[in-house]
């Protein structure tokens, strides 16, 4: 039988998107943690295309206008353009800028991942012929226009059984129904911290300390630490989480 945290990461992946992402809007405090967070340290479960049939549609209606992302060589952006008044232009921009387009990196993804070495760009002057040209330059290995994404979601809350259950795909929804739902286990939770008195965690939460200030306060900074507690051990009309009979220790 998987053991809890792998039943927990197989979740977390499917969940991110669904009705609790948009449950907790958590006020600012301070950042709080303690513990072990083993999730993400299992294989993820495979999808087959009848387990998410439910899942909510995804539409593109259109592009966003100037809006590119740019996959590069991963020696492209530490190149630097030596004419340029700005030592610090990455010399892909130049040639970009050479092309006559005024552009802008929104966003350098190389700077927060190992595998994918890109940025987000934004071209002011944009043209029906941006997206050839940009594909021109030697260290440009790919392109795409940026797409809004829209979530086709209705779900109604009114009802027990859900359009979209992310623990049919990871089947914990069997596990639940032959009652193995966490009791008497306890999952500790590195994060930033856990509003404690929410209503969704009838007293789920144990406890925990704060790494920062030293002390038990753990009240949540930015929400994160909540939203993951809430896939483990939320219980309410709208969602139950995975273990809903454990605790966390934050």
């Amino acid at each position: 039988m998987p053991c809890l945290a792998c039943l927990i990461a197989r979740s977390l992946h499917q969940t991110f998107r669904s009705v609790w992402s948009g449950y907790f809007k958590m006020k600012p405090h301070a950042l709080s943690t303690v513990g072990v967070l083993t999730l993400f340290l299992c294989r993820a479960y495979a999808w087959t295309k009848s387990s998410v049939a439910g899942a909510p549609d995804i539409s593109n209606p259109k592009v966003v206008p100037g809006r590119y992302i740019l996959e590069v060589s991963p020696t492209a952006l530490s190149a630097r353009d030596v004419n340029s008044s700005d030592p610090s232009t990455p010399a892909i921009i130049t040639q970009i800028q050479d092309l006559g387009y005024a552009v802008e990196i929104k966003e350098d993804f190389s700077a927060t991942s190992v595998r994918f070495s890109g940025v987000s760009i934004d071209i002011q002057n944009d043209n029906s012929s941006t997206l050839s040209d940009l594909r021109t330059i030697p260290e440009v290995t790919n392109v795409w226009p940026v797409e809004p994404i829209t979530l086709d979601v209705d779900f109604d809350t009114g009802v027990s059984s859900r359009k979209w259950n992310p623990h049919i795909s990871t089947r914990v929804d069997e596990l639940h129904q032959k009652g193995l739902n966490g009791t008497g286990q306890r999952v500790c939770v590195v994060d930033t911290g856990v509003d404690r008195e929410h209503i969704a965690f009838n007293g789920r939460i144990a406890g925990g300390k704060n790494i920062i200030t030293g002390d038990e306060n753990l009240e949540d900074c930015v929400g994160h630490g909540t939203f993951v507690s809430s896939i483990i051990v939320g219980q309410n009309k709208d969602f139950v989480g995975v273990a809903p009979g454990a605790e966390v220790f934050m």
